[in-house]
């Protein structure tokens, strides 16, 4: 006699089914999530690279604010050696504005071989430099995102080079040598910050011995959460807010801020009008 196969009934069938839903459901939610973190995460790692890499810069090209010019015919140490220290700062160091949408601007002058664009200047060796200008401030590019800017004076012709996009905010402040004795003008010619504040609040009888840069960058994440509105970033002077002003989109963002103090200040100490903004 025949044995009867038995096959699977229509319950068992759509149970299996039902599990092998399940099972595919969670699978793929794990493959998206994962996805979704690995965009995140190479996002979040070009804003950070973006960032160090503008402060990195900022800061190295900062120091060489005010390097003086040795005559080149004389050896340092010997009767006779001559420095010419050049003030920090020029008139296109500029406060931007007191809106959270405003930018700073900063230039510095110093004697070296070349600009901030790569442009060397004619005839200028380390031995007997040139009188240069950098100025580094923000500027839209052709699809509306802030570029963080640099441009040098050696050529006249080129219009600057772009350092970083997706810059939300640069944002800078200087740092005034305290007084020795609380409200008294005088300097004590030791060159530590008492204070910090914007180009405009800068006067002649007033040296500056340090500068402090802040960075917002951001960058677009297709698969960002919903925006936080409560998130808010505080940019030196400037306070911004997701979801106002010009933090209205979405985007993934960081704070960077560093803090250069001025390597060239005269070695008498620091002294009313040795800096200027």
């Amino acid at each position: 006699m025949k044995r009867l196969v038995k096959g699977f009934s229509l319950v068992e069938l759509l149970i299996a089914l039902v599990i092998g839903l399940v099972v595919s459901m969670v699978a793929a939610q794990i493959f998206t999530a994962n996805l979704r973190s690995s965009e995140t995460q190479r996002v979040m790692t070009e804003v950070q690279e973006s960032g160090r890499y503008a402060l990195q810069m900022l800061a190295s090209d900062i120091r060489r604010a005010g390097m003086p010019r040795s005559d080149a015919s004389l050896a340092e140490g010997n009767a006779g050696y001559i420095t010419t220290p050049i003030v920090f700062g020029v008139d296109a160091s500029q406060e931007g504005g007191n809106t959270d949408a405003d930018n700073d601007q900063i230039a510095f002058r110093f004697y070296g071989v070349s600009d901030c664009e790569g442009e060397t200047a004619a005839g200028a060796t380390f031995d007997d430099p040139a009188l240069i200008v950098n100025t580094y401030y923000i500027q839209k590019n052709a699809d509306g995102i802030n570029e963080l800017f640099c441009r040098g004076d050696v050529n006249a012709a080129t219009t600057g080079a772009a350092m970083i996009s997706g810059v939300d905010s640069f944002q800078v402040q200087y740092g005034l040598d305290r007084p020795m004795t609380a409200g008294e003008s005088r300097l004590d010619r030791v060159a530590f910050a008492g204070r910090y504040v914007n180009a405009d609040q800068v006067t002649a009888a007033e040296s500056v011995v340090s500068v402090r840069v802040a960075l917002l960058i951001s960058a677009e994440v297709d698969n960002l959460p919903d925006l936080k509105n409560d998130q808010v970033f505080q940019v030196l002077d400037k306070t911004l807010t997701n979801g106002e002003g010009v933090l209205q989109e979405a985007k993934m963002r960081r704070l960077f801020m560093s803090t250069v103090k001025l390597r060239n200040l005269p070695q008498q100490g620091v002294l009313p009008n040795d800096i200027l903004i």
